[in-house]
């Protein structure tokens, strides 16, 4: 059959109008289609400790305490979510600035104010310290709010809020002349070492981080840990802990295990107690497994609060030889 020449150009117009529009169905479900599990994601989870770097600071700094080798700052600063956050900062009146500077973080129920009885002894090393409240503590404290509570997503997310203060306090160490910034340690004491796991595995800038009675793997700590808070979350939610991995998804962003194979090739050093109850050994090795060398753990006697001389003589090793004796790095 002969078609006449304006029907066979209307149908080669049909036919290349559906082949494009075929084209095009293809690579847009293809590019809809995940590669992998990873690239399924919604959201990776580093993301949730990004922030926008030019946030100004808007740091106060007062003298509140003067000793015969340090002086005490009351210091407060912007963080996201136009959170203000307080810190008490310890610099050294002696040796020669800039000095290096030790972020020191409370366990929960904890606040900044154990710096007062630590930063002189740092300071006659001539070593600058830091400590901030941790969401929902200290200056922070909220009526009805609690950083480890039944409210499992309320948890992750002050977990999250409190390491992005965190780095945005190494933000103000290193706006500081007296203070040189590559040489800025932490220090972190149970929930505040979990802390330490995060945010040396996000920020870099973190020295030869210390973690002191801390583990990882929620699921396992939260079903295990005789503390009053994970027996309380225990009963609030029975249908979540009849399989923990629905806990490590949820808390997956928060759970340093997933954190502590990046803080290499940088040292890491944990100091546990033989007879943790709080936070089960198992829970200590899953996250010493995880992280990669070089690493250092230490047990010693003692349960969730080891001997402190003990502790304090490890920790003024490690930093004697990780951190001080580093060459100057300016700011």
């Amino acid at each position: 059959m002969n078609l006449p020449c304006c029907k066979l150009e209307r149908l080669w117009q049909l036919l290349t109008h559906c082949v494009m529009m075929l084209t095009l169905l293809t690579i847009a479900t293809g590019c809809a289609r995940p590669q992998n599990a990873e690239s399924a994601r919604v959201l990776p989870y580093e993301h949730l400790y990004a922030y926008d770097k030019e946030l100004p600071l808007n740091a106060e700094v007062k003298e509140q305490q003067r000793g015969n080798n340090y002086v005490i700052y009351r210091v407060q600063y912007n963080s996201v979510h136009d959170k203000r956050v307080p810190a008490w900062w310890c610099v050294p009146t002696t040796g020669t600035p800039p000095y290096p500077c030790v972020i020191i973080m409370h366990g929960y129920g904890g606040d900044k104010n154990g710096l007062q009885m630590l930063a002189p002894a740092f300071a006659m090393r001539g070593v600058s310290t830091l400590a901030i409240d941790a969401e929902y503590h200290g200056d922070r404290k909220q009526p009805g709010s609690d950083i480890l509570s039944p409210y499992i997503y309320r948890n992750r997310d002050a977990f999250v809020q409190t390491v992005i203060d965190l780095r945005r306090a190494i933000d103000f160490l290193q706006s500081r002349q007296e203070i040189d910034g590559k040489r800025i340690g932490y220090i972190g004491l149970s929930m505040g070492g979990i802390l330490g796991g995060i945010l040396a595995g996000v920020d870099e800038r973190v020295q030869a981080p210390i973690l002191v009675v801390a583990g990882g793997d929620w699921g396992y700590l939260f079903s295990n840990s005789q503390h009053p808070t994970a027996v309380q979350l225990r009963e609030k939610n029975p249908e979540l802990f009849k399989d923990p991995r629905k806990i490590n998804e949820i808390v997956g962003p928060i759970d340093p295990v997933n954190w502590v194979a990046r803080i290499s090739p940088r040292p890491l050093l944990m100091i546990n107690g033989k007879d943790d109850q709080i936070v089960p050994k198992e829970c200590t090795e899953r996250l010493f497994a995880a992280a990669k060398e070089p690493k250092e753990i230490v047990w010693l006697d003692g349960g969730h609060m080891p001997q402190p001389d003990a502790v304090l003589r490890k920790v003024d090793e490690w930093l004697t030889k990780h951190l001080l004796s580093q060459p100057a790095g300016g700011r």
